[in-house]
This record gives C-alpha cells, sequence and structure tokens, in this order.
C-alpha cells in the first residue's frame, strides 16, 4: 500500500535537519567527531561502502491515518504559579545572551549563564558541544574556550551558577577536547593527552588516565567508556621526527590508535577496532574508527577513510560483540551525523540509523533498522521520502523521525532563494511502529526535525525558520494530542559558522535534550 506523503511537495528541494557543524576545510583531529556531528553524513554509495544488501528487506510498511496539526499555541509564560517543573524533561539552549533551561512539559525557562561566548566559538576539535546530564540536574559547555559544569535550578527568583572551569587544562595551549557525563561525574579529555573526572557532587578531580593517549567521541554506558583513542599530536611529532620517512612515522603511529573500551572500575584500556594505517601506496588511512553508541551488548562504530572530503560523502556502520570481542566492520552506508543514529533501549543490539550516500541531504537517504547480532539492516522507509534525526520510543516499539521529499540535484535550489524557502517548509514529524509496520504522521506543518519523547507523553521537536540563506533561528514545540504548542524561540543560529551543510543542521552547540527513558 502506497504511503501517502506528509510533507509539501517542493520544486527542487527537500532538506533535511540534524544536528551538524561544517567547517570548510577540517583538521585530522577536529574530523574524528566534527565530521560526523558536521560533515553532512552523506555517505559512500552502497558499493562503494562495503555494505551488506542481503539483510535488505523491501516489503513496503503498511499506511495509518495521518493527524493534520492543530494551530499553534504560544508558550505559557515562565514561573507560571499553577505549574511545576519536575526535571524529568529538560532541555539546554542558546541565544544570543547566554544559556538556558527549559522544562519542556510546563515550559519553564532558567537563566543558566548569560554570556555570548557560549557554544557557538569556531576554535577545532569539539569546542562548540552542550550537553545535559542523564538525570537532567547538570549542564556541561564550552565558554570563551574553557569547558563549565553547572547545576540545573529552576527555583524562582535564583539563578544556577557555573561551578568553574574544569582543571588546569582549559587554556589555548592544552584545550579540553570533548566530555561526557558517567556515574555522578564530567569526563573530559585534553588536547596533549589524559582523561579526567570531575566529581558533580564534591567538585574533586581525579586524573583517570595518563598522558599518553587523547580520547574523542567519548560514548559512556555503565561504569565504561568507549572513544576514539589518538596518541596526541606532540607525542605523534617526536615519532615522526625520530623515524625514517613520514609514512613510516604515520603507520607507527595509526598502529596504535583506533576505538578503546575504558573500563572506569580498575582505568584499564582494551583496543577494539584498530585504524588501518596509511601506506605510502594509499596515501590515506584505509580505515579511521570512531565510537557512535554503546549497550550491554556491542559497541557502535564508524569507519571511514582517513580524509574529510572522501568521509563527507560515506561512512561505514559496524559493531564489536563485547562478548567475543569480535568487531565486524562495513555492515551499512550510513550518514556521519551522530543524531542520524538512535539505539533501541529495550533490545540490546537494536539500532535505528539513517541509510544512504552522498552528503546532500535531499537525496537517498533512507530510516533502516540494523541488527548487530548479524550485521544485517532493513529499510523502513524508500529512498523517495527523505529520512533523518530517528528516536527509539521509552519502550523499544516506535521510532521517531523526520521526513520530507527527495530532490534529485539539492545544489539546483542554490540559485533561488525561493526555492531554498519552500524546501524549508516541508519536513513531517512521523512516528512508525515496528510491530505493525504503519506510520503516523505527527505534525506536518514547517521544517521539523530532532524529535524526542516527553515525560508528560508530548513529543518534542526544533524547528527551522530561515530561507537556508541567511541566519533564521530554531523554535522548540511540542505536540500532544494533536496540538502543537510552541515552548522556545529564537534559539541561536548561525549560518555563518558552519551549522548548516548541504541540508544538514548541526545544533549540537545552541541545543540539548535527553530522550524520556523508561519509567518515566
Amino acid at each position: 500500500m502506497k504511503r501517502k506523503k506528509c510533507f509539501a511537495v517542493i520544486a527542487g528541494l527537500t532538506r533535511k535537519p540534524v544536528r551538524l557543524r561544517v567547517k570548510p576545510a577540517m583538521t585530522k583531529r577536529g574530523f574524528s567527531r566534527v565530521m560526523f556531528a558536521v560533515a553532512a553524513a552523506a555517505v559512500l554509495t552502497l558499493g562503494s561502502c562495503g555494505v551488506n544488501n542481503s539483510g535488505v528487506s523491501t516489503e513496503e510498511p503498511t499506511q495509518t491515518t495521518e493527524l493534520s496539526a492543530a494551530q499553534t499555541t504560544e508558550v505559557p509564560e515562565p514561573q507560571t504559579a499553577a505549574l511545576s517543573p519536575d526535571g524529568t524533561s529538560v532541555a539546554l539552549f542558546v541565544r544570543a545572551d547566554g544559556l538556558y533551561a527549559v522544562d519542556i512539559p510546563t515550559g519553564i525557562q532558567t537563566l543558566i549563564d548569560a554570556d555570548s561566548g557560549i557554544g557557538v566559538t569556531k576554535d577545532s576539535d569539539y569546542r562548540c558541544k552542550i550537553a545535559i546530564s542523564d538525570d537532567n540536574k547538570f549542564a556541561a559547555y564550552f565558554k570563551n574556550g574553557a569547558l563549565f559544569v553547572t547545576p540545573i535550578s529552576f527555583d524562582e527568583g535564583t539563578k544556577a551558577r557555573p561551578v568553574e572551569a574544569t582543571g588546569p587544562n582549559v587554556d589555548l595551549i592544552s584545550p579540553v577536547v570533548d566530555f561526557v557525563f558517567a556515574e555522578g561525574k564530567l569526563f573530559y579529555s585534553i588536547k596533549n593527552g589524559g582523561l579526567y573526572a570531575y566529581d558533580l557532587t564534591s567538585g574533586a578531580r581525579e586524573n583517570v588516565l595518563p598522558l599518553s593517549y587523547t580520547y574523542y567521541g567519548l560514548v559512556a554506558y555503565e561504569n565504561t567508556i568507549y572513544a576514539r583513542r589518538e596518541i596526541p599530536s606532540a607525542n605523534a611529532a617526536d615519532a615522526a621526527n625520530a623515524t625514517d620517512g613520514a609514512n613510516a612515522a604515520n603507520a607507527a603511529t595509526e598502529a596504535t590508535q583506533g576505538v578503546v573500551k575504558i573500563s572506569l572500575a580498575d582505568k584499564s584500556e582494551t583496543l577494539l577496532a584498530e585504524d588501518i594505517p596509511m601506506t605510502e601506496d594509499a596515501g590515506i588511512a584505509e580505515r579511521w574508527c570512531d565510537a557512535i553508541g554503546a549497550d550491554s551488548r556491542f559497541v557502535y562504530i564508524l569507519s571511514m577513510p582517513h580524509s574529510a572530503s572522501i568521509a563527507a560523502d560515506g561512512v561505514d556502520l559496524g559493531a564489536c560483540d563485547l562478548a567475543a570481542g569480535q568487531f565486524t566492520p562495513n555492515c551499512a552506508g550510513m550518514l556521519a551525523h551522530y543524531d542520524n543514529f538512535s539505539l533501541n533501549p529495550a533490545k540490546p543490539g537494536e539500532a535505528a540509523f539513517i541509510h544512504g550516500g552522498n552528503r546532500e541531504m535531499s537525496i537517498n537517504k533512507s530510516l533502516a533498522l540494523f541488527n548487530a547480532a548479524d550485521g544485517q539492516f532493513t529499510d523502513i522507509t524508500d529512498k523517495n521520502n527523505i529520512a533523518t534525526t530517528p528516536c527509539f520510543s521509552p519502550d523499544g516499539k516506535k521510532i521517531l523521525f523526520s521526513e520530507g521529499g527527495a530532490i534529485a540535484d539539492f545544489t539546483q535550489a542554490l540559485d533561488s532563494v525561493n526555492g531554498f524557502k519552500s524546501y524549508y517548509d516541508a519536513h513531517s514529524i512521523v512516528e512508525y511502529d515496528i510491530e505493525n509496520k504503519t506510520f503516523n504522521t505527527v505534525c506536518d506543518v514547517g521544517f521539523n526535525f530532532l524529535p524526542r519523547y516527553v515525560s508528560d507523553g508530548s513529543i518534542a521537536f526544533l524547528r527551522y525558520n530561515g530561507s537556508g540563506l541567511d541566519n533564521g533561528s530554531f523554535d522548540l514545540y511540542v505536540n500532544k494530542n494533536g496540538e502543537n504548542r510552541l515552548v522556545v524561540s529564537d534559539i541561536y543560529f548561525d549560518y555563518n559558522v558552519g551549522m548548516c551543510y548541504y541540508g544538514y543542521f548541526d545544533t549540537s552547540s545552541v541545543f540539548a535534550v535527553n530522550n524520556v527513558v523508561p519509567g518515566q
């Protein structure tokens, strides 16, 4: 049964939002995660990605009734007397005057840090990231090149204050490159090497791992951190000077790099997926690995050539079986964006991802399910309807995603402001029922993306307001019982600092939200 399109058909474009950071040129270190978050992850075509096609299903999901979007209502005034935030669904967002938190069900907001230097700096590595802890009680962010962590408070008449910069490593010589919340602490890595922990309760710091390596793309699961391990640039330079030939030095350096498992219990490291080093003939590393997620059974790993321009058109999704210690690469081609991947919280070994190739977000992008146990995947949508930003429901039975119509040549719209505008008016929020193979349109008005389930039963999502050729802004909406409600307006967006790339939005520097967890 043919699916009825739930978006406006556009004369040349369909754009897909995601959170993306784009830089005209990328360095090796900036590439590792910025590439994903930044590269409009168009993936290599199936053949060049080494995609296993035997797991692709051609069965077409059935159609369900579509809900028409209700008239949008304005956000309630913050600090409404009858409302009290419970902290179960909180988002962080950046405006021109600072960093805010909002309790999504009530719309109550609090200013966390009044400073224009939060989140939007153009420094290298990961220095544009903001994040919220799993319990929604702490925010971590970069401000003017330094890493800060602060409690989130909605108490009337009070404002949360930054605790302090985390450690002596926040200067321009050895900046923090990435961080993650885990086990009541904020773990962070510095450019010159080492992994550190900041206790969110006591404020105490500890050196978890020595200066031998720098860690990127930190992913936390239970008492373990998975990360991309690299030799610090200063050490790599020393190795190059002591070796006959740059290629040999690069090979020696990259042979010790890759995705590692870091046990927080005994501070041990295990290499799970090793980079394949550069050779003189190839000129670039054959395989460059980065962790994208983890559950109780598998670590999910992206593999790509060590070339930003090539990887912008495709990466490969694989998985490492933790029990067997076996890494299976090249299972499926996917977009190199971290918000285009979602783990099933109720079924370890299953993930939703955006399958397809080419950096343009307007073509060749379908929603798919990945089975890590056998390395197979199944396409859920066809590539005539472009999918992006999937998110599993807490019970693992449904998937939210954004969907628009495919456009053969995205670049044709670059000559038309009106073409861009119509493109950005046409992405719906859709919910897919895995068991019944049915689709339900949640909202089909505007350019909507990055949906999340909220504790009160509503669905939150971002909407872009702009033409794609100007700055515009993001708004946060919730949909409940068929009605859209504006929660936050004027979230910061700057086209000129790489927040939009070939139809992909990078919101990692200006917005952060957790999906509601099972049991809430």
